[in-house]
């Protein structure tokens, strides 16, 4: 039993779940909460980490539910092949 890839699958599994059953909730509190940070950073709040503008900027949450639904649903599929990966090895 390979617990490894028995853990990752967990946690993957429990991350994928709730992206694939809540996408649009989920979705909807990355945006405001993008949008709320590029807004504090435009009135001159200082930033966490080096181009952080930048990287919200470049890299935005996914624009509709759909894509939420395809990330929960792969790594749900995923988690699931690693947990059977770990529990055959």
């Amino acid at each position: 039993m390979n617990y490894l890839l028995v853990f990752y699958g967990a946690l993957s599994l429990m991350s994928g779940v709730p992206i694939l059953l809540n996408a649009k909730k989920r979705r909807v509190v990355a945006e405001t909460s993008v949008a709320k940070r590029l807004a504090e950073i435009a009135g001159g709040a200082e930033e966490s980490y080096f181009e952080e503008r930048r990287s919200l900027e470049a890299y935005p949450p996914p624009s509709s539910d759909t894509k939420m639904r395809w990330l929960g649903a792969l790594l749900t599929v995923l988690g699931i092949a690693s947990i059977m990966m770990g529990l055959i090895d």
